[in-house]
């Protein structure tokens, strides 16, 4: 568009005033805030869709969805009304890009993998053995670690994220809620402390007619959980614009009774005084679509050039459809000449070589790393720590929100809820179940776990299953490992200096000496490694005692 076309501002604002921009969740009516209108925004850049809402393609045409697109192929012409030459007035920028980078996806699974990878995700524990063992069953039952990638996803491409968790007949789960849908209330801002959830949003369903055709219609979903109860409305017919008289229609109340609400609000990068906080990409939302209007407009002129325009100097007249190619000639007088435009590519290579230059400025701000030294020669773990130190200093912080802002707070709700629901003492095990009178009851409960595997017997290899005991810790405490995945020779060191700390100089105890080395061999129950090792040792001290006819060995006193 030239530089000198004139706009009218008052009249574009009149215009998108009257438009409805279709949010996704928006339902029939037009009930979504200011709020979530923009944590939606935000996660279209994650979901690839966020130039879905474009009329236009790149060239100008009719924007069309892949359905259209494959049906007017298979025609071989475009319907009358599918192409609006318009479209080639409208700028660039407002346009559907044909090769979008998509770094608004790239960068936040990049974060994703560098906190809840397998070989990254922290290892739990806590100040009790069957306490830990206890919370191992529950991450398997839950599928724990699966469900903070979830969470992750979302906290990264929104800036928010909400986690839960329930038992529902003895079953646990553990939620992740989209934050679009959710009104949080918090009895410390500060702190992020829920004092209620509430998550509500509108769902399309095909139900039969009074003629017995299917037609659309639209319900609410609605859920709100405080400190003793967990309530549901999962099918509320949507009628207007009006709110629903919520207490018309039927709703499951659950009375959980914890004292707390069962979830944790977790801000991705920190904001003050904030309902939500930074997505990972915040600040170079603009660097990417103009990265992906970069990339289409090197791949249009490509493809333009590859088609070059005829070029023929003569005076001769020349029908239309003059044909082209190799098994065709084209007689021209003499001194006439015929031959193609094409373009030497200086703009194509200028365009890709500044959509580089764009996304290293991203990348930068956004503090990631692409490793792109796929095929290349090993690098020294000095070189990687300085490659990778704005990234891991990144990565530090949003361990600290997703680590101790996050998974240990929610564990430890877990742990004073399963203290107040499982068999144990009477003010633990025991819960009041309908009105204190006349009948009440007296219930207690079981936390269904996957049993553990307990070997009976070394030499000949045979194991039983054994149901988990809930222990009394209540300390829950996250170790992260290291970054990157140490070699084999590191391994040996940290190992050697491990033993030599603690057999020859002393520095370190038996717990201390597993733990240093635990994350590199994939233990999770370092506690159980410990107990099981001082057992060992406690039996080959009473077999050489045995053997010295009852006397101690040398050096145990």
């Amino acid at each position: 568009m030239s530089s000198a076309t004139r706009v009218d501002m008052n009249a574009t604002r009149n215009l998108i005033g009257g438009l409805q921009i279709v949010n996704e969740g928006d339902g029939p009516t037009d009930h979504l805030s200011l709020r979530q209108r923009e944590l939606d925004r935000l996660w279209r850049y994650y979901r690839c869709t966020n130039y879905d809402g474009r009329k236009y393609d790149w060239d100008g045409r009719e924007n069309l969805d892949h359905l259209e697109h494959e049906a007017f192929a298979m025609q071989g012409t475009t319907p009358p009304g599918y192409y609006d030459a318009g479209g080639a007035t409208t700028p660039l920028k407002f346009r559907k890009p044909t090769a979008p980078y998509y770094l608004g996806r790239v960068i936040p699974d990049r974060f994703t993998g560098m906190l809840f990878g397998r070989k990254r995700r922290p290892r739990v524990t806590v100040d009790d053995p069957k306490t830990e063992d206890w919370l191992i069953g529950f991450a398997q039952a839950t599928r724990f670690w699966a469900q903070w990638i979830k969470a992750r996803t979302f906290g990264g491409g929104m800036g928010t994220v909400c986690v839960g968790f329930a038992f529902r007949k003895g079953k646990p789960s553990v939620e992740v809620h989209d934050p679009r849908w959710c009104f949080p209330e918090f009895s410390d801002r500060s702190t992020h402390e829920l004092r209620k959830l509430e998550k509500r949003y509108q769902y399309p369903d095909e139900v039969k007619n009074g003629d017995g055709e299917w037609e659309t219609k639209w319900f609410w979903y609605r859920r709100v959980i405080d400190a003793q109860t967990d309530t549901v409305w999962p099918r509320v017919p949507v009628e207007g614009n009006q709110e629903p008289v919520w207490t018309q229609y039927p709703h499951n109340t659950a009375t959980h009774g914890l004292g707390e609400v069962p979830a944790v609000w977790i801000q991705n990068q920190p904001v003050d005084d904030d309902i939500d906080g930074d997505p990972d990409c915040h600040g170079i939302y603009p660097q990417i679509e103009e990265i992906d209007a970069l990339w289409s407009q090197a791949g249009r002129g490509t493809k333009a050039n590859c088609d070059p325009t005829l070029e023929i100097n003569s005076n001769l007249e020349f029908e239309e459809g003059l044909r082209k190619g190799s098994e065709n000639a084209i007689q021209v007088e003499i001194g006439g000449k015929v031959g193609y435009l094409e373009m030497n590519g200086a703009g194509i290579e200028t365009a890709m070589g500044l959509a580089e230059k764009l996304e290293e400025k991203a990348l930068t701000v956004a503090r990631c790393v692409l490793d792109r030294n796929e095929g290349g020669v090993a690098r020294s773990p000095d070189e990687v720590d300085h490659n990778y130190s704005a990234m891991i200093d990144q990565a530090d912080i949003l361990r600290e929100q997703y680590g101790e802002l996050g998974i240990q707070r929610l564990l430890e709700k877990v742990l004073r809820a399963a203290h107040k629901m499982m068999v144990g003492s009477i003010d633990r095990g025991l819960r009041v179940v309908g009105e204190p009178e006349p009948n009440p009851k007296l219930v207690r409960q079981k936390i269904q776990l996957p049993k553990r595997k307990q070997i009976v017997d070394e030499e000949n290899g045979t194991f039983e299953y054994v149901e988990r005991e809930l222990g009394d810790g209540e300390q829950v405490e996250l170790v992260w490992p290291d970054y990157f995945t140490p070699s084999s020779t590191e391994i040996a060191a940290v190992v050697d200096a491990a033993g030599k700390a603690k057999t020859m100089y002393g520095l370190l105890d038996l717990e201390h000496a597993v733990g240093a080395v635990a994350s590199y061999f994939h233990v999770e129950n370092v506690a159980a490694l410990v107990k099981r090792l001082k057992d060992d040792q406690a039996a080959q001290q009473q077999a050489q005692q045995a053997m010295m006819g009852g006397y101690p060995p040398p050096g145990t006193f």
